[in-house]
């Protein structure tokens, strides 16, 4: 009985380790999602949204859709999610560069859409940076007048921009604390806070940003828990406001309540 209680108990510790190493042999995979561009995302000749192209810290090159506005009221970056491309949220930037009559620059991290390399953190942090001063090249401005939109993992990335660069605002939809604090959430019963090598640790970063912040997420998000994005928010530092999406999950990014408040956000900068 003994000696089975044993076999047991050692057959179920070398389950649970295998299933750790293959966990953090395959979590980059388990965290980028990125989609190749194809023939049926191109932009009609005559949108107002372009193409953009310019390389990285690491000589890859990045594809970008840039909505130049005449006579702009301002410049916003906008930094995506996990999965897709940046052409799957050309609307999104439409909208943004229209409502607000802003210059609008959406960025493909490496290994997106057209952008060339491998998605990893440091490379992602790197890949936001050169889009920043980019965005800042061609509008003849400084980095310090962007706003910083970013959604989800692209709200991490936005927070470590804020942190070193300081931009005119921050913007953030449906961010996490960290990202192994996600993880956690879903795999409850493994140590993925000592495991992931992605930590993404927006709580750190946003401490260190000194200027206004504008966090939305929905009450009801069953990726990124609606707690984290309330942690993060009371980390930030003052002025500040926090948008609830009522009865919205992590891909329900706008309500009235939200785009409203982004609207006035955004006209008092």
């Amino acid at each position: 009985m003994k000696r089975g209680l044993f076999v047991s108990s050692v057959s179920v510790a070398c389950f649970y380790v295998g299933l750790c190493m293959v966990l953090a042999f395959l979590e980059n995979s388990m965290v980028y999602f990125p989609a190749p561009w194809t023939a049926f995302d191109d932009l009609q000749p005559d949108d107002a949204l372009q193409d953009h192209f310019f390389t990285n810290a690491d000589g890859n090159k990045l594809h970008a859709l840039v909505h130049k506005t005449e006579n702009a009221k301002g410049h916003l970056l906008y930094l995506h999610g996990n999965a897709g491309h940046i052409g799957h949220r050309a609307e999104i930037l439409r909208h943004l560069a229209t409502a607000h009559q802003f210059t609008v620059m959406g960025v493909d991290y490496r290994g997106y859409g057209k952008s060339e390399g491998q998605p990893n953190e440091e490379g992602l942090y790197q890949d936001g940076e050169a889009a920043l001063l980019e965005l800042a090249k061609i509008s003849n401005i400084k980095t310090e007048d962007v706003v910083i939109l970013g959604r989800s993992l692209g709200g991490s990335v936005a927070s470590h921009l804020a942190k070193h660069h300081q931009p005119k605002a921050l913007v953030l939809e449906s961010t996490f604390t960290t990202m192994p604090d996600v993880a956690q959430t879903i795999y409850p019963f493994l140590p993925v806070k000592l495991l992931m090598q992605n930590k993404y640790p927006s709580i750190d970063n946003i401490k260190d940003y000194q200027g206004p912040v504008l966090i939305s997420h929905g009450n009801r998000d069953e990726i990124v828990p609606y707690a984290l994005g309330q942690e993060l928010f009371a980390a930030a530092n003052e002025p500040k406001e926090f948008i609830t999406i009522r009865g919205g999950g992590h891909n329900d990014a706008y309500s009235a309540d939200y785009a409203r408040a982004l609207q006035e956000f955004l006209r008092a900068l």
